[in-house]
């Protein structure tokens, strides 16, 4: 029996949604290790040996970075030239025909999908 509060937000019809493409459990699970952790510009030696342990089943609960071997040498890098200091890469920019000069540019949407371009450079997005 619907009581009276529950009448009131009851639908006839399910809401509209918006269609999903989903992936084959396989085809998802490799995409997940694929992409997961610090991979740019590489990936680095803690991640490399975590998702090792996943494809492997090795992997086990630590209690602490010495259960893993402690922590690991990792070398500095070198950030790439951005010119106007929006947080995208100049190379990227000229990519994907923005100003490397143009700081309004970096939260901009220039495509419209919500999305500024700095965060489209940041998920490895076309934001064009």
């Amino acid at each position: 029996m619907i009581s009276k509060s529950e009448a009131a937000v009851r639908m006839a019809e399910p809401f509209p949604i918006a269609p999903c493409t989903t992936d084959p459990v396989e085809v998802a699970y490799e995409k997940v290790l694929a992409g997961v952790g610090a991979i740019l510009p590489s990936r680095d030696a803690v991640d490399a040996r975590l998702v090792e342990q996943v494809r492997t089943g090795t992997g086990r609960i630590i209690d602490s970075q010495r259960d893993a071997g402690g922590w690991p040498a990792l070398a500095p890098g070198t950030a790439p030239v951005d010119t106007d200091g929006d947080g995208m890469p100049d190379e990227w920019e000229r990519r994907f025909a923005f100003n490397p000069a143009d700081p309004a540019d970096g939260p901009a949407d220039a495509n419209g999908n919500g999305y500024t371009n700095v965060e489209e450079f940041l998920h490895g997005t076309n934001p064009r």
